[in-house]
C-alpha cells in the first residue's frame, strides 16, 4: 500500500515540476503510469489502497499527459481535483446546497441554465457571483465529461463560465490561466474526460465496483472496530468514485 501511494506521490509531483518532454521520454515514468492504471483496472480493489484524490489525479495524468500528451499540467490538476471535489456531497457552494434543497424538480435543479437563471439572478456579492460561476462551469465540464450524452448545451454553458472567470479581476492570474484555457479548448477537455471516464469509471468496472462496496459494507459491521472503521471507509470511496449515495445514510 504505502509503496503505491508513494509511486502515485512521484508521478503527480513529477507532472507538475518535470517538463512534458523529460517525463515522456523517461520510461520510468511512463511504465509507473502505465503499470499503475493497468493495476487498478486489472484489479479495482486496489482503489482502496490510494486516497480518493490522488486516485483522480492519477486518472488525469493518464489521460491528458500520458495518452493525449497535453503539456498543461495545471489545469490537467485543476481536473484532477474537480473530479474529486465533485466525488463528494458537500463540494457545492451553500447557495446551490439551498436552492437543491428547496427546489421541487431534482432534474431541473442540476441543469446549468436553470442554475445561471435563478442563482445568478439579482446576485450582486462579486465572491458568490465568481464561487457560482466556477460552480456551474466545473459542474458542466464534470457532467457532459462523465456522461457523453448530456445536452449539447451543457457544454456550451461551461465554456462561457470559464470565459467569465477568466476576466475576474479579483481572481489570480495562476487561476485565470486555467480558466482561459478550459475556456478556448472546452471541447477537447470534455472529450478527454469522456475518455477517462469510459476506461476507469464506467462499465465493466463499475459493476465490480458496485460489489466491492457491497462487500465493504458488510465488512462494516463485522471484526473489530479498526476493521470495521477501514471497511466503512472503503464503501464511502467506492461509493463517491461512483457518484452513488452514502451506502450508509445520512448519518
Amino acid at each position: 500500500m504505502s509503496s503505491m501511494k508513494a509511486d502515485v506521490g512521484s508521478v503527480i509531483w513529477n507532472m507538475a515540476n518535470g517538463t512534458m518532454a523529460d517525463n515522456l521520454a523517461d520510461p520510468e515514468f511512463t511504465n509507473s503510469v502505465d503499470a499503475l492504471t493497468r493495476e487498478i483496472y486489472d484489479d479495482p480493489s486496489t482503489i482502496v489502497q490510494l486516497p480518493l484524490d490522488s486516485l483522480l489525479m492519477l486518472f488525469a495524468i493518464k489521460t491528458f499527459y500520458v495518452d493525449r500528451r497535453h503539456n498543461n499540467p495545471d489545469t490537467i490538476a485543476y481536473i484532477g481535483r474537480l473530479l474529486n471535489s465533485f466525488s463528494r456531497t458537500d463540494s457545492a457552494p451553500e447557495e446551490v446546497r439551498r436552492f437543491r434543497g428547496e427546489s421541487e424538480d431534482v432534474a431541473s435543479s442540476v441543469n446549468p441554465l436553470y442554475m445561471m437563471d435563478v442563482l445568478l439572478k439579482g446576485e450582486t456579492n462579486p465572491r458568490t457571483v465568481m464561487a457560482l460561476h466556477r460552480y456551474i462551469a466545473d459542474h458542466s465540464l464534470f457532467w457532459a465529461g462523465t456522461f457523453p450524452d448530456a445536452s449539447p448545451s451543457t457544454s456550451s454553458f461551461g465554456e462561457s463560465c470559464y470565459y467569465t472567470l477568466s476576466r475576474f479581476g479579483d481572481t489570480s492570474s495562476y487561476d485565470r490561466e486555467v480558466y482561459s484555457e478550459l475556456s478556448r479548448i472546452f471541447p477537447f477537455y470534455v472529450d478527454g474526460m469522456n475518455d477517462l471516464a469510459r476506461n476507469f469509471l464506467h462499465a465493466p468496472n463499475r459493476e465490480v465496483l458496485t460489489d466491492l462496496m457491497l462487500d465493504a459494507v458488510t465488512r462494516s459491521k463485522e471484526g473489530n472496530l479498526v476493521e470495521a472503521t477501514q471497511a466503512k471507509e472503503d464503501a464511502l470511496a467506492y461509493a463517491r468514485l461512483l457518484h452513488f449515495p452514502s451506502p450508509f445514510g445520512s448519518n
